[in-house]
C-alpha cells in the first residue's frame, strides 16, 4: 500500500482539437506533477482506446470516430525507472444512443469541445516498474 497526502490541485481545461492524453501530459510537465490523480470529463470527437490482451502482452487499439461524451475518465501519474512520467488513463465515453466505448486511453483521443480536467498532486513519489510477467509497468 502507498500513502500519501493531497498537495495542489490543478482544475482547468483542453480546448476543442487538442489531444487528450498528450494535452494532460503537457499540463503535468509545465507543472512538474510526477505523482498524482487525474479527473477528466467532457466532450471528444475522436476516442482512441486500449486494451490488454494478457495472452499476447499487448495493447489492442480500437478507435470511435464522432461526437461523444466523456462520462467519466480517472487515472494516476507516476515516473518509470528511467525517470520518465507515465500517465494511466482510463475512460468511459457515451454517444447519443447510449452505446458506451471506454478503454485505456492512447495518443489520437480528440477534444470535441472541452475535457475539463482536476490534477491531485500527492506528496509521494509513486513509481511502475516491469513486470515481466504481465508485460507492463506496475505501480512499484
Amino acid at each position: 500500500m502507498i500513502t500519501g497526502k493531497i498537495g495542489r490541485i490543478i482544475i482547468g481545461k483542453l480546448a476543442k482539437g487538442e489531444d487528450l492524453y498528450q494535452g494532460i501530459i503537457n499540463i503535468l510537465k509545465r507543472n512538474n506533477v510526477t505523482s498524482g490523480i487525474v479527473f477528466v470529463l467532457g466532450a471528444l470527437d475522436r476516442v482512441r482506446v486500449a486494451y490488454y490482451n494478457l495472452e499476447k502482452k499487448v495493447y489492442e487499439e480500437r478507435a470511435h470516430e464522432g461526437m461523444v461524451e466523456l462520462t467519466s475518465g480517472v487515472g494516476n501519474i507516476a515516473l518509470n525507472k528511467d525517470g520518465e512520467l507515465i500517465l494511466h488513463l482510463h475512460i468511459v465515453t457515451q454517444d447519443e444512443s447510449g452505446n458506451t466505448f471506454s478503454g485505456h486511453v492512447v495518443l489520437g483521443t480528440r477534444v470535441g469541445v472541452t475535457v475539463e480536467y482536476m490534477i491531485l498532486e500527492i506528496d509521494t513519489q509513486l513509481y511502475r516498474e516491469y513486470d515481466p510477467k504481465v508485460g507492463l509497468q506496475l505501480l512499484k
